[in-house]
């Protein structure tokens, strides 16, 4: 029953994902170096053991695209479940109820070692070229090649390390709630829990002052998120905190039995506490700047930026979305058509032609001309240019441009704007082929005569 409704749920999250995915996977192989087999692309940005130990015990010093720090709280609260022995009471409770001792103890040891080597599985992976798992995957696993930024891999340990918790939260309800003797009366034995933490506490204190006397800090946390970079030392005041909590809980409990329901709140509701504390420079917080109000921010209207844009010349930048009606026609690398990448290198000896077609000298985006077969910018300029008129425009949203022209013979309408699959064009309603000016610029033929032209974005997955 369980395998079955498994397969059910995949099956109905294949048929929900599947389209965007596929239409993703799509898009990316039309992009520059997102097509796979570029191992130093691939391996940029990687993870390694500073930022996995970073992430544990000081964010400070891991990257952020991987960081996934929950807490010393937590942390310590899963080093006393994973290094709990068998032998202690809490563990004898379990196996009288379980009747089964041995089988018991082996399900155990199994699930803390499953927990174990499932992180260190996908950290490991996170390592890039560092690491032989990853060159092994990158080298046989279909997909694997186009991607990159590998410190993001570790969104998989968010519902392992979540069920680690719980686990390990349970464990130490348990402990702090039974009352069954121990029977060795060794110093070991009756400070096992306390000996565990402390341990614990004191190599993540090493790491932490070692961290921090060395300044050791990853370049996004001084150079992106000044608004929290002062907090270097918050986590360890923080951490000595959680450590003392948890510390007094364990030696009460050696002394009274912690087992009534108001007491375990209370217990839970300052380790909550601690633990939000903990985290709240690297939550949402660190993504907020404090420099300006949000009442007092710029609210772009994009309806009108869109339509406005044909009022403006371009820039040719590095940029990515504008909050101007005054657009980019430069790249961002890795971001952009393959096709019109390759045009700008292929143009980058004649920037007065290129810009003249791309928009940033003058205003035009919609050109008129005889032909689109030309191999130089000159040539199809030359052609375009002898029209004056281009036609005028009725609407643009972005994904659709709503056209009028009269044409004085017949010829090409080219809108300079990267084509990809998803784009449709219509000539007085009628759908018509899509061509291509240069590889990478919309184009459609039309007849003498009065024309509405449109242009309008509707990938597949839409339109059903």
């Amino acid at each position: 029953v369980v395998i079955i409704t498994f397969l059910v749920c995949a099956a109905f999250a294949g048929l929900i994902c599947g389209p965007y995915l596929l239409d993703i996977k799509n898009l990316m192989s039309e992009t520059t170096d997102r097509t796979g087999k570029d191992f130093n692309y691939s391996a940029s940005h990687i993870f390694n053991l500073m930022d996995t130990v970073g992430s544990l015990v000081y964010p400070p010093a891991a990257q952020t695209e991987g960081v996934y720090f929950f807490s010393i709280a937590a942390l310590l609260i899963i080093f006393l479940y994973l290094f709990a022995k068998s032998t202690d009471k809490f563990n004898l409770k379990r196996q009288i109820v379980a009747k089964k001792p041995d089988s018991y103890l082996t399900s155990e040891i199994a699930i803390k070692v499953f927990f174990i080597l499932w992180i260190g599985f996908i950290s490991y992976i996170t390592y890039g070229k560092n690491s032989y798992l990853f060159v092994f995957l990158w080298k046989h696993l279909p997909g694997f090649s186009s991607l990159r930024t590998w410190g993001r891999l570790n969104i998989i340990l968010l519902p392992i390390l979540a069920w680690l918790l719980s686990l390990a939260f349970n464990h130490f309800e348990d402990r702090i709630s039974d009352d069954i003797p121990i029977q060795n009366k060794s110093f070991w034995k009756r400070n096992q829990r306390i000996l565990t933490l402390v341990s614990a506490y004191v190599a993540i204190l090493c790491v932490q002052l070692y961290l921090i006397l060395n300044k050791v800090y990853d370049h996004y946390w001084i150079k992106y998120f000044q608004n929290v970079s002062g907090y270097n030392e918050w986590f360890l005041y923080s951490g000595i905190i959680s450590f003392a909590i948890i510390l007094l809980v364990l030696i009460i409990s050696k002394k009274h039995v912690l087992a009534t329901s108001k007491i375990k709140t209370f217990i839970v509701f300052f380790l909550i506490a601690a633990a939000t504390i903990e985290m709240w420079p690297v939550g949402t917080h660190m993504w907020t700047h404090n420099e300006e109000p949000l009442d007092n921010r710029n609210k772009p209207n994009v309806v009108e930026f869109n339509p406005a844009s044909f009022n403006f010349s371009r820039i040719d930048g590095n940029y990515s979305i504008s909050l101007m009606p005054v657009f980019s026609v430069g790249t961002l690398e890795n971001w952009y058509f393959d096709r019109y990448v390759k045009f700008l290198k292929q143009n980058s000896g004649n920037l007065q032609a290129r810009k003249i077609l791309l928009g940033v000298l003058g205003k035009q985006r919609v050109f008129f001309s005889m032909s689109i077969d030309y191999k130089t910018i000159e040539e199809f300029l030359n052609d375009s240019l002898r029209y004056k008129n281009h036609g005028h425009i009725l609407s643009y949203t972005g994904d659709e441009l709503q056209w009028e022209i009269q044409t004085p013979v017949s010829g090409y309408v080219s809108f300079i704007d990267n084509w990809d699959n998803g784009w449709k064009a219509f000539v007085d309603s009628r759908e018509v082929k899509i061509e291509l000016l240069f590889g990478t610029f919309k184009s459609v033929a039309v007849k003498e005569g009065l024309h509405q032209i449109k242009f309008v974005y509707k990938p597949g997955l839409f339109i059903l």
